[in-house]
């Protein structure tokens, strides 16, 4: 495994910190806790991010575009997706 998303939400920041550091001392990187992963479109997701399929299609992600941004929250990143699909090449 060479990247873990941890979706759970109130993971307690003590043993968020154990994770970080045995995750270091393997090697691997970690998405989260608290988030709904990640994505690179036409490459790969991880998490929940981009919802469900037919939002996936709807928004493009199933191919690169030349939009890239960063965002805390599920729900205005399913947002960007579907305004940024819709004015311009894609995310």
């Amino acid at each position: 495994i060479k990247t873990m998303a941890i979706i759970a939400e109130g993971v307690p920041e003590a043993q968020t910190r154990a994770l970080v550091a045995k995750a270091e001392a393997k090697g691997v990187g970690i998405i989260g806790p608290a988030t709904v992963g990640g994505i690179k479109p036409g490459c790969f997701r991880i998490g929940n991010t981009g919802g469900m399929l037919d939002n996936i299609v709807m928004s493009r992600l199933y191919r690169p575009g030349s939009v890239c941004y960063v965002s805390k929250s599920g729900g205005m990143s399913n947002e960007l997706n579907n305004i940024i699909s819709r004015n311009s090449n894609g995310v």
